[in-house]
């Protein structure tokens, strides 16, 4: 049974579609006990780890990631605005955040 979980969030940015899928394969053998399953159980199987890597793509694009203290915060070093700065979330207004400089914005 897998016991090495990895932190898939970094600053340098998100993880990869194989990297979320990765960890979605091994959650799943993780609950359910299986490393491999059954004939029977491939389309449940496989339809749990699609489903999971989904979900972690939406939180990973909806995260916002600061800056540890050790760092410069964004933008001050490099000579990006501050706009390029995370925000909060607020009834209606888009979400913007940074992943490895680059700005993103979703809708709330």
């Amino acid at each position: 049974m897998c016991r090495n979980i990895i932190q898939l969030r970094r600053p340098e940015g998100p993880p990869t579609d194989a990297e979320l899928r990765d960890a979605a394969r091994q959650y799943v053998r993780k609950i359910t006990g299986y490393r491999e399953p059954s004939r029977q159980n491939q389309v449940a199987f496989e339809a749990a780890i699609d489903e999971i890597a989904r979900s972690g793509r939406v939180l990973f694009d909806h995260l916002v990631i600061v800056p540890s203290r050790s760092r410069p915060p964004t933008g001050s070093a490099s000579g990006a605005s501050p706009s390029a700065e995370p925000s909060r979330s607020v009834e209606g207004r888009p979400v913007r955040h940074t992943h490895g400089g680059v700005e993103h914005v979703h809708e709330a």
